[in-house]
């Protein structure tokens, strides 16, 4: 769901919060249980040789495997007539069949490596909430959706949310939009459907403020949030051809 053409007292009211007073303690539990924690979550853990099984199951890698053992015997069957080694076609198609599931394999791993990078974002990092009208501060992972968050100048933003209020505001998003140049926000209503880099009422978890502070209401935290589904990404199957796959369907 988009807030950024909501007004913050509807995003409020849907979230169950007030941005005033922020959250009572009883929804905080309600908003946890319903929209997740804000953890990124790698659901795509699997041992090596799990990752090599399934490797081998695509249909191009068991047709050289068949073609392996036929050539096999072949080869065999030469060899025990003739007494003639000759396994060099034999040898070429192990030497293809490791080489493809090598490929696969290092893939799997840059995926995993780039989405450990991007879960240092979500270090430990103490936030200034209020709740029940008063001001805490507690730690990134107890961050809720519906939390009323005070953010300022070289903050890292931990979840995304929909602006209150705000004084010169201006935040990094390169992370996630590729801008060079920080981004003046305003908590004004954008209407009509927009690009992420047009959500000017908008800010985003994994971003930094440059300048200026703000109060916004977390509208997605964790796994839900704009980075992460970049994680998501990263680590979900998708069926990604190999060099030498492409030249097999050729």
């Amino acid at each position: 769901m988009v807030f950024y053409d909501k007004s913050a007292n509807e995003t409020a009211k849907i979230l169950n919060s007030d941005i005033d007073f922020g959250l009572k303690e009883k929804t905080v539990d309600e908003n946890l249980k319903k929209f997740g924690p804000n953890v990124l979550t790698n659901k795509n853990k699997k041992g090596f040789f799990k990752k090599l099984f399934v490797t081998l199951k695509e249909p191009m890698l068991i047709i050289l495997l068949f073609a392996f053992i036929v050539a096999f015997g072949a080869d065999l069957g030469q060899y025990l007539k003739t007494r003639k080694w000759d396994f060099s076609e034999c040898f070429g198609i192990l030497i293809a069949i490791i080489l493809s599931v090598s490929i696969t394999m290092l893939m799997e791993r840059s995926s995993k490596k780039a989405f450990e990078k991007l879960n240092v974002m979500y270090d430990k990092i103490s936030v200034k909430v209020i709740r029940d009208g008063k001001l805490c501060i507690i730690n990134q992972n107890q961050v809720v959706v519906g939390d009323v968050v005070l953010i300022e100048s070289g903050d890292k933003i931990i979840a995304d949310g929909r602006i209150i209020e705000e004084v010169s505001l201006r935040v990094d998003e390169s992370a996630l939009t590729g801008e060079s140049l920080p981004v003046a926000k305003s908590a004004q209503i954008v209407d009509g459907k927009v690009a992420l880099a047009e959500r000017k009422n908008c800010v985003f978890s994994g971003t930094f403020v440059s300048s200026g502070n703000a109060k916004i209401i977390v509208t997605a935290v964790g796994d839900n949030t704009e980075i992460g589904g970049i994680a998501r990404e990263l680590v979900e199957e998708v069926n990604v051809n190999s060099p030498l796959q492409i030249k097999l369907k050729a």
